[in-house]
């Protein structure tokens, strides 16, 4: 989460279910589009990959890219480090593999989608 005092990203206090809970669902939006998916798996494997690593993994366009990767550093979810080369990151990976990990089983667009549908019910 966002902390207003440092201005830095902080895990979740996993001591709170349904703050861990909200965190896991905003997770699931992200992966339930297979591109985004697919940035957010690669950069699971990965501590630093440049901007050009994304899009020869991918096989996008680097415009498409962009536009998925500014949506995740927007939403807090990846961090990228300007300079000679756009390095980017997940910024918290424990949380995003353990998603991964709990929801493996249901990653096709389907069935995510179906459960996303559920929880916003909810």
């Amino acid at each position: 989460m966002f902390s207003k005092l440092t201005g830095n990203l902080e895990p979740p206090d996993i001591n709170d279910y349904s703050l861990l809970q909200r965190v896991h669902n905003n997770i699931l939006k992200c992966v339930r589009h297979k591109p985004v998916r697919q940035i957010m798996l690669f950069l699971l494997g990965r501590v630093l990959n440049t901007f050009n690593e994304i899009v020869d993994h991918m096989q996008k366009a680097p415009f498409t890219v962009s536009l998925h990767l500014r949506r995740l550093r927007e939403g807090g979810k990846v961090s990228i480090t300007y300079g000679e080369y756009h390095l980017c990151s997940l910024t918290n990976k424990d949380i995003v593999c353990e998603v991964v990990a709990k929801y493996k089983a249901s990653f096709s667009d389907r069935i995510v989608e179906s459960y996303q549908e559920m929880m916003e019910e909810l």
